[in-house]
């Protein structure tokens, strides 16, 4: 057993984050966004502009958001933001 509960398309009512990771330690929401696609810092906006954390907010853990903008071909990361909700 890993000690990790991950979840791909978390639900919520107002939209689906791309992961949600629950640990004992934390919870963590990641967005992937294609950065050819989409503005520079689009990612962190939509972690933020949802509020995907509020429904965990009462489990008292530390929670974070991981935004993740990477290019399409070459499949490298252009950008990681990371920021506690």
């Amino acid at each position: 057993m890993s000690g990790l509960d991950v979840s791909a398309e978390e639900s919520s009512s107002r939209g689906r984050a791309d992961t949600a990771v629950r640990t004992a330690g934390g919870i963590y929401f990641i967005d992937l966004k294609v950065a050819e696609q989409t503005a520079p810092g689009a990612a962190m906006h939509q972690l933020l502009a949802r509020r995907y954390a509020n429904r965990y907010r009462r489990l008292g853990r530390p929670t974070h958001l991981l935004a993740v903008e990477f290019i399409r071909e070459s499949r490298g990361v252009v950008s990681l933001e990371v920021q506690r909700a």
